[in-house]
């Protein structure tokens, strides 16, 4: 129901596999279970819908989503209308995303290249039988399912439409580990039977023993690794990404420009990136000496200007960076 409030679609990739199981439980299931399934269905549906609430105080229509209040064709679907391309999204295109997407995340799992997926196999194999965990593991495939629908693929910061669904893919990783360590195995737990000889049982846990420092030491090998030449290039690759880094900011640290303080700033920019990049001196309830608002006309800017009367007036230009107007 929370994440249905910020992001709706990955929120029904995310109860997809409860869906299932619930209608399963529901099906086999008597009265009380019926009963818990109904009233856990109608909290999470009712905190979910408040989502059309927030639709409705923010465009005026409960089913208009904000997005398209920015760019008219970032919608879920196919078809003119959805989407960059001329004839709007497509099934191939939507292929082409998806492959994208997995070869990026198969990446960026662990950070290991093409052996981020060393374990899951393992993984899969050892959980076989675990019922919740193929639920929560459940959740990675149903988002990649259901975001063949959007139109855009993700690749700088990771597959990030694919971000609920990491918590599967670790699990199930770490029941690969644990499966190829030996850990966990009815040997480590029974023990030797009066029909059995000592020595055989010796020699099964010694062949058990090393399959402990040696799974150990490989995923030890994979971390270094990853902390040398994986992570670092790409987290270069976010340094100072979209022209957002620290030199933005000087201009406000200024003591000449902190004397302006409380002070309401309209940035006059097309994109939102110079804006964006300002917001870190913004506290979120607002206040901090500065707070920032995109100048988009004089019409929103006098209803802005209404909820801050107490605030001095500043029009900013992101390309004259220590110039400051001052405004009624």
């Amino acid at each position: 129901g929370a994440l249905a409030l910020s992001r709706p679609f990955s929120a029904l990739g995310v109860a997809l596999p409860f869906v299932l199981h619930g209608a399963y439980l529901w099906q086999r299931g008597e009265g009380s279970a019926r009963r818990r399934l109904l009233e856990f269905a109608l909290v999470a549906g009712v905190v979910a819908g408040l989502h059309f609430v927030w639709q409705y105080a923010l465009t005026g229509d409960f089913w208009r989503n904000p997005y398209t209040l920015w760019w008219e064709y970032d919608r879920v679907g196919f078809g003119p209308g959805h989407g960059v391309l001329k004839g709007g999204h497509t099934l191939a295109q939507a292929w082409f995303n998806t492959r994208f997407n997995l070869r990026v995340g198969a990446a960026d799992l662990f950070g290991w290249g093409r052996f981020s997926w060393l374990f899951l196999l393992p993984g899969l194999w050892a959980a076989r039988r675990n019922r919740i965990l193929w639920l929560i593991g459940g959740v990675f495939p149903a988002l990649v399912g259901l975001y063949l629908a959007y139109w855009v693929g993700a690749w700088l910061f990771g597959p990030r439409y694919y971000f609920e669904g990491l918590p599967g893919l670790v699990l199930w990783s770490a029941a690969g580990v644990e499966a190829l360590a030996g850990r966990g195995f009815a040997l480590w737990k029974r023990e030797p039977s009066a029909g059995r000889p000592a020595s055989r049982w010796r020699a099964a846990l010694g062949r058990v023993r090393w399959r402990v420092p040696l799974t150990l030491g490989a995923l030890s090998l994979l971390v270094l690794l990853n902390l040398m030449f994986y992570l670092p290039p790409r987290l270069q690759l976010m340094t100072g990404l979209y022209t957002i880094n620290r030199e933005r900011l000087t201009p406000f640290l200024l003591p000449q420009t902190q004397r302006l303080a409380p002070a309401l700033v309209f940035v006059e920019t097309e994109r939102w990136m110079p804006y964006g990049a300002l917001l870190e001196l913004e506290a979120p309830d607002l206040s901090s000496p500065f707070i920032f608002a995109l100048d988009i006309g004089p019409k929103t800017n006098r209803r802005v200007m209404r909820a801050f009367p107490e605030r001095r007036v500043v029009y900013y230009d992101p390309a004259e960076p220590y110039v400051f107007r001052m405004g009624p």
